[in-house]
């Protein structure tokens, strides 16, 4: 089990990069003998002791170290990466909960898809009726597109579905691919360039940090992102188009919408 929770206390509320960031909060709290602060998105969190254990790596790790500033210098916030550290390096102790979300994004899809299929079968009867056939038939173009969108969304939902499946019946005991991947695409797009090798260097020390050993590098991390793409397709060009729009030439993805495996709607950035 993880130990304390690291507390947010603000001392001035300003957006990251600007004014007081995670780390000179932890700095001024830790001179006035408080308790050691860390400003985290969205209010996640993660054990003061495995910051601790962090940064202590850090010293050791020169490399590490090195690979964190440029990051930092790029655009990346520190107090973002470090949460995403580490829930990569221990998801294996969340693997239950993601199933089970998995499972219920099932069945919401299931009940989404039974809804369309209603909704499709009504605009085919109206098209089909020949009472109000002729009054409706200025409208009949726009009912085609309409048609024609329906069956686009039923098929990514089909398909998002089967990916949700598998996730909810994954009997490995595995870290979480799908957060890893989604950390690299925000690494990429924020700064431009992949960063597989500080990326690699940073996941070591995390899981040193936490007691764990992960030899990573930019073959393993490449590894990793082949294997998701072939087992979750859908899921891995929705993550590429919404975090990474612009990493190149990349294989014909799925028509229509598609959802994340929590059934949230992503679409890729302008």
């Amino acid at each position: 089990m993880p130990g304390p929770l690291c507390k947010v206390s603000i001392l001035k509320r300003e957006p990251y990069g600007k004014g007081l960031s995670g780390s000179i909060a932890v700095s001024k709290l830790r001179d006035k003998g408080v308790a050691v602060a860390v400003i985290i998105n969205r209010g996640e969190l993660y054990p003061c002791e495995w910051l601790r254990q962090f940064n202590a790596r850090l010293v050791e790790w020169p490399g590490a170290r090195k690979a964190l500033e440029t990051l930092e210098r790029k655009g990346f916030q520190r107090e973002v990466l470090l949460r995403d550290l580490y829930k990569y390096v221990t998801s294996s102790q969340t693997l239950e909960p993601r199933r089970v979300a998995a499972r219920r994004a099932c069945r919401e899809i299931q009940s989404c898809l039974e809804e369309l299929e209603r909704a499709s079968a009504a605009l085919s009867s109206l098209r089909s009726n020949s009472d109000v056939s002729a009054s409706t038939y200025a409208a009949t173009p726009k009912q085609q597109v309409l048609e024609l969108l329906l069956a686009e969304f039923q098929e990514s939902l089909t398909e998002i579905k089967k990916e949700c499946a598998k996730k909810g019946s994954a009997k490995s005991a595995g870290r979480d691919e799908e957060s890893l991947v989604t950390l690299a695409m925000t690494v990429e797009g924020r700064t431009g360039a992949k960063h597989r090798r500080e990326l690699g260097l940073l996941l070591q020390v995390a899981a040193e940090a936490d007691g764990r050993r992960f030899p990573a590098d930019e073959g393993t991390i490449r590894k990793i992102f082949d294997r998701f793409r072939e087992s979750y397709p859908v899921m891995y060009h929705a993550i590429q188009d919404f975090y990474a729009p612009e990493s190149g030439k990349r294989p014909k993805r799925p028509k229509g919408r598609v959802l994340t495996t929590d059934g949230t709607s992503l679409k890729p950035s302008n």
